[in-house]
């Protein structure tokens, strides 16, 4: 999710009543780039989308580490 479709769904929620989902960008899971947008790799080259792969990944980590702590299964081989 970008930053303007990001936008759009916090106006989105305003509307529903008791919502209680937090909105972040993907890639307020990585430590070094809370805030930032996946970049777009389609308009550059193989290295574009190595260096996307890697922000994902790092991110993706993340995102399970932080689920799984939420749901309590912090014993697994994460």
């Amino acid at each position: 999710m970008d930053k303007h479709n990001f936008g759009e769904m916090e106006k989105v929620q305003k509307y529903c009543k008791d919502a209680t989902a937090k909105l972040q960008l993907f890639l307020d899971y990585h430590p070094d780039k809370k805030g930032q947008e996946v970049p777009d790799p389609y308009s550059g080259g193989e290295n574009d989308f190595e260096a996307v792969l890697d922000l994902v990944e790092v991110a993706a980590a993340n995102l399970l580490k932080t689920l799984l702590t939420e749901k309590g299964l912090t014993n697994c081989a994460c």
